[in-house]
């Protein structure tokens, strides 16, 4: 047998991601200002590479190159928000979105518009497929995505949806039961 890496990426920030489970690519906004373009394409770029250890390459794509057969055959990796990436503001229905006035969830808004979310969910626009969704909509914001050296952001955890402040510190975070809905915030006694 042919000895090397793996064709899979190994346990890491990167190993629970919908990547694993079939064709995908990685698509970054360009509705947003330039920096906030090139942000997301190097957040895109940087997650779409899995270090020297892994021999798949995938590809990188904008916005405005995804087509509906892409989306039908493939899952998305999607990098900004529903304001700066055309195919996130064509999906209708995710649980977590993100725009000028806060970040939501659950039709709840959970934090200001500086935070970043990361949110696994089937595709709205694709049936048996999924997306992954980086969202941030600065900067600043989609830097959160890219490891700092050895130490992986805060969006390593394995839940299905978690929501970092713009303090860095998680505010929400959870996994999908019933209908792919986060539950209302609990009442107080």
């Amino acid at each position: 047998p042919a000895q090397g890496p793996p064709d899979r990426a190994e346990a890491g920030f990167r190993s629970v991601s919908l990547a694993q489970y079939g064709p995908h690519v990685y698509v970054y906004c360009t509705l947003g200002d330039a920096a906030t373009t090139a942000a997301s394409k190097a957040a895109a770029e940087k997650l779409a590479d899995w270090g020297p250890n892994v021999r798949a390459r995938w590809r990188v794509l904008a916005d405005s190159e995804v087509t509906p057969d892409l989306m039908a055959a493939h899952d998305l990796v999607l990098v900004g928000t529903n304001a700066t990436n055309r195919v996130l503001a064509g999906l209708f229905g995710l649980p977590v979105y993100q725009d000028a006035t806060g970040t939501f969830a659950g039709g709840r808004k959970v934090a200001g518009p500086g935070a970043t979310y990361r949110l696994l969910h089937p595709n709205p626009g694709a049936t048996r497929r999924r997306v992954l969704v980086y969202g941030g909509g600065s900067p600043e914001a989609l830097k959160r995505f890219v490891p700092q050296g050895r130490q992986a952001p805060p969006f390593s955890r394995f839940a299905d949806y978690v929501v970092v402040g713009e303090d860095d510190a998680v505010v929400l975070e959870g996994y999908f039961r019933d209908g792919y809905t986060i539950p209302p915030e609990p009442k107080k006694p």
